[in-house]
This record gives C-alpha cells, sequence and structure tokens, in this order.
C-alpha cells in the first residue's frame, strides 16, 4: 500500500505540473521561457531547450526522469528558501516579539 502511495507522488510530482501550480498560485509570475531555459539547458542540448519552449519538454523529447529530477531541485530549492525566511523572521521575532510569519 505504502509503495502504491509512494509511486502515485512520484508520478504526480512532474515538472510541468510543478510549474502549472506555482502559475495557479496568486501573486506568483513565471517567465516561463526564461524558467526552462535556465533549469534545462544544464541537461539538455539548446535544440531540445528551444523544443521545451515552444512545445513542452515531453514533446521535446526530454526523458521523464530529467524532468523530474529538475522538478525535485526546484522544489527543494524553493523549500529551504522558505524555511531560511521564516527562519530570520523567527528570529527577529524573539527580539521585537512580532509574529512575522505567523508560525
Amino acid at each position: 500500500m505504502a509503495n502504491k502511495i509512494i509511486n502515485h507522488i512520484k508520478e504526480e510530482i512532474t515538472f510541468e505540473n510543478v510549474l502549472m501550480s506555482a502559475l495557479k498560485t496568486p501573486g506568483v509570475k513565471i517567465n516561463r521561457a526564461k524558467f526552462l531555459r535556465k533549469e534545462l539547458i544544464k541537461y539538455c542540448r539548446e535544440a531540445q531547450v528551444e523544443a521545451a519552449i515552444k512545445e513542452s519538454p515531453a514533446r521535446a523529447g526530454i526523458p521523464k526522469d530529467i524532468i523530474n529530477k529538475i522538478s525535485l531541485q526546484v522544489i527543494n530549492s524553493d523549500i529551504c528558501r522558505r524555511c531560511r525566511l521564516c527562519y530570520s523572521c523567527s528570529w527577529w521575532s524573539t527580539v521585537w516579539r512580532i509574529d512575522f510569519c505567523g508560525v
């Protein structure tokens, strides 16, 4: 049962799903072409990057494991950034007795 859930989660956490979720978040604006270029150029040829921008990473022939690897890196980076911000806010809240993060 646990393996089934884990496999389902792995299938759902894809580069495009993460990007689409971010785009649906109020206040988040992403330059899709710039984002794709920045993330894909590390792993793909220029022609594949251009095709991914014009259509989609899947249609450009970028392997799913590369797309998932990028997705996880982006997610982990964002989580770390948010944790550092919340930690900083928590530290300042102890100094100034202000609840910045609502935690």
